[in-house]
């Protein structure tokens, strides 16, 4: 953890180089902004060219302030930017802030300005947020210096963003629903300081951390997924939700891979494994960032998935229930006590009212009506939340009634999340005063209804983290009995290549795979003696696939073929010819090694293990069902290791062929004990030899009492 990243958001004094009186430049309407927002701290502008700004005493360098500020906000052109940070490690000064930009985001002379600006950073053990940063608010010591104009207020979010533009409009949005803030940063290019140093910060430091109430990140990067991985740790421990906007989720920067399990993986894949790893709630755009941030700082986690809905309107409420289940709720079923109340509520105003869930109180209903069927709502125990859809009455004032009586209904009963849908646009004022009852509003049923669903997967995040008994998800399952010096002197040597089959299957036999008898015949004579041998055992069916590092997708080349010892219409030895002709006629200068022949297995469920490597992230286990249609049917789960024993489990239980799995119409289950101590065990070969680039065991034979591995392609190092 970095030491002094307190006294960066909390300064006493500052140094605001490229200062100026010219409010068009940002040195000048940041200056002004940080001294007309009230921060009480010193301020002390540098310019060369100016005696005084805004009645400030101005600095000609950083060297000519006679104390060392806390903190230098730089927004000077960047071909000046060395020279000045220099002085400012002359200075003493261990904390930058830097507006500047013209670095690595503009490439060619940027990107070597930016290493030459870190190596000044380094040499005088400064921290550095930025560059290209649009600088960051602390509401709680009303230090205002970033890119808006809008004032913030103090609250219980943090809001730390990669995108300067993104920052700035985000205070904007921040103000329009209501958010108060601890703090809003924007890390810019992440040159020195990142997302994961601030949050180490904040939960380092009690004064820091006080009164936060969840965080949300904007990151087009992650640059640290195991440090990000161990404060998403510490957050959940302090019951605090982290909410990111991961962007670049496209294909375009998806890399080739060989492999099945490559071909599925990408970056995203394992930003989405390791957000589910450590607990961090992904959203799918701003709105939903600053909205679900909202909502965590306002209103109380739902407790439950049973949402009771109360509409003057059937269609909104209709539209709501169908998305109920692609989020994770459920219609509450109200029980006789509470709709015998609701009666006793309804008729004394419209025989027409439906008391069943979605309670329709009808197009006339007044704010009254809402607010006795709401509190009574609230009162009971049949349901977990209150969602209310309110189309606009056709006559005028009977909103703001009712938002009247929801405010005073939210306030007596703050236990118990309630949600509003206005399906029409409010005022300012209106919406502020939901704002402040903690009300969340919005214009359609859908985007509540997702709302809720995202807030529901924190209980479960955190459910997940306590029973694991005090977070041992963290501590993955080690198996002894494993012969890892045999893996050693295998793999020992190779880089960027794939290993020979017959290698491959004995990484994974030093591990505790099982595999059917297989042997290789490197010529014809070889392969009839493996013939007989294999027959003379009673082997009735045997499998040929050449062995050659040149072709990896085998039946593409037609050399994969099947072949019956006990029948007189199969020549085993005319299918092992055939195969090597076709590999020479697959690619001309092919090397083969022989080919491999191999026991039929026969039955079971055909699944696949694999790895992929991913830059930054580590390994991504992956878990699927296997086969030659592995990639058309695309049913493949991924997680990271290294995985506990529950992510294990959960992986098995990820793809829609695990109801195939379990057994249908009278079938056993597969032996899931044995696919879990497979997934554990490829955890833990490639925890312990990280060279690995890619395996992928496919298929592998799942039955009632085993499971066993029939293809295996390992590739050793490389990107």
């Amino acid at each position: 953890m970095r030491k002094n990243l307190y006294e960066m958001f909390f300064p006493k004094s500052i140094a605001v180089v490229g200062a100026t009186g010219d409010m068009k430049k940002h040195g000048g309407a940041m200056l002004a902004r940080a001294i007309e927002f009230g921060y009480e701290g010193k301020i002390y502008p540098v310019n060369p060219k100016q005696d005084t700004i805004f009645n400030l005493k101005c600095y000609k360098t950083v060297l000519d302030i006679p104390e060392t500020p806390d903190v230098a906000f730089v927004v000077i052109p960047a071909v000046a930017v060395l020279k000045m940070i220099e002085e400012c490690g002359q200075k003493g000064i261990k904390n930058i802030v830097m507006i500047s930009a013209g670095f690595k985001e503009v490439g060619g002379e940027g990107i070597e300005r930016e290493k030459k600006l870190l190596e000044i950073i380094k040499k005088y053990e400064m921290n550095l947020v930025g560059p290209n940063c649009p600088g960051f608010v602390n509401p709680f010591i009303d230090l205002h210096f970033i890119m808006s104009v809008v004032n913030v207020q103090k609250g219980g979010v943090v809001i730390l963003s990669q995108s300067g533009g993104i920052t700035a409009a985000m205070v904007d949005f921040a103000k329009d629903l209501g958010i108060g803030c601890r703090l809003i940063c924007g890390i810019g290019n992440k040159a020195d300081i990142n997302e994961v140093d601030i949050m180490e910060t904040i939960i380092g430091n009690e004064t820091f951390l006080e009164g936060i109430k969840v965080v949300a990140l904007y990151q087009e990067s992650i640059v640290d997924a195991d440090r990000l991985l161990n404060v998403a740790r510490r957050f959940a421990e302090k019951n605090i939700p982290i909410l990111s906007l991961k962007s670049g989720r496209g294909n375009f920067g998806k890399k080739a891979a060989l492999s099945h399990t490559g071909a599925m993986a990408s970056s995203d894949v394992a930003v989405d494994a390791l957000f589910k790893k450590a607990g961090i709630i992904r959203v799918d755009g701003i709105n939903e960032l600053l909205t679900l941030a909202a909502c965590f700082e306002k209103i109380p986690i739902p407790s439950g998935n049973r949402v009771a809905i109360v509409t003057n309107s059937g269609g909104p409420a209709v539209v709501a229930a169908d998305y109920f289940e692609k989020y994770g709720l459920t219609l509450a079923q109200l029980s006789e006590t509470t709709k015998e109340k609701l009666h006793q509520i309804l008729n004394k105003f419209s025989a027409w009212c439906a008391v069943d869930n979605p309670v329709d109180i009808i197009g006339g209903g007044s704010s009254q009506m809402f607010q006795e069927v709401i509190e009574l709502l609230f009162d009971t125990d049949d349901n977990d939340i209150v969602l209310v859809t309110m189309p606009k009455p056709a006559f005028e004032g009977v909103l703001q009634d009712i938002a009247h009586s929801l405010v005073i209904t939210r306030r007596v009963n703050p236990d118990k999340p309630m949600f509003v849908v206005t399906m029409t646009d409010v005022n300012y004022d209106l919406r502020e005063r939901y704002s402040r009852a903690g009300l969340p509003i919005f214009l359609y049923p859908e985007e509540a209804v997702k709302i809720i669903g995202k807030m529901r997967q924190y209980p479960e995040i955190i459910k997940r983290y306590q029973d694991n008994q005090n977070f041992k998800i963290f501590n993955p399952v080690k198996f002894s009995g494993i012969h890892k010096e045999e893996v050693e002197k295998i793999i020992r040597g190779h880089n960027n290549e794939f290993l020979s089959q017959e290698d491959a299957r004995k990484v994974l036999k030093a591990y505790g795979f099982k595999f059917p008898r297989t042997v290789l015949a490197q010529n014809s004579d070889e392969a009839e003696r493996y013939f007989a041998a294999f027959k003379a055992d009673g082997v009735r069916k045997v499998v040929l696939k050449v062995e050659s590092a040149d072709i990896l997708h085998k039946s593409d080349a037609g050399c994969v073929k099947e072949a019956i010892l006990f029948s007189e219409e199969t020549e085993p030895m005319y299918i092992y010819n055939e195969i090597i002709i076709n590999a020479k006629t697959y690619k001309s200068n092919v090397n083969i090694k022989g080919v491999l022949i191999q026991e039929f297995i026969g039955g079971g469920k055909e699944v696949l293990i694999g790895v992929k490597r991913e830059v930054g992230f580590g390994h991504l286990i992956a878990f699927g069902r296997g086969g030659i249609y592995t990639e058309a049917e695309c049913d493949i789960a991924f997680a990271l290791a290294p995985l506990s024993f529950r992510e294990a489990d959960e992986l098995t239980k990820s793809i829609r062929f695990y109801e195939i799995l379990k057994g249908v119409r009278g079938e056993k289950p597969v032996d899931f004990k044995a696919l879990r101590c497979a997934l554990l065990l490829i955890s833990q070969l490639v925890s312990d030899f990280p060279q690995i680039a890619e395996i992928d065991i496919n298929p592998i034979k799942a039955f009632a009492d085993k499971i066993i591995c029939v293809d295996v392609r390992i590739k050793i190092g490389g990107e």
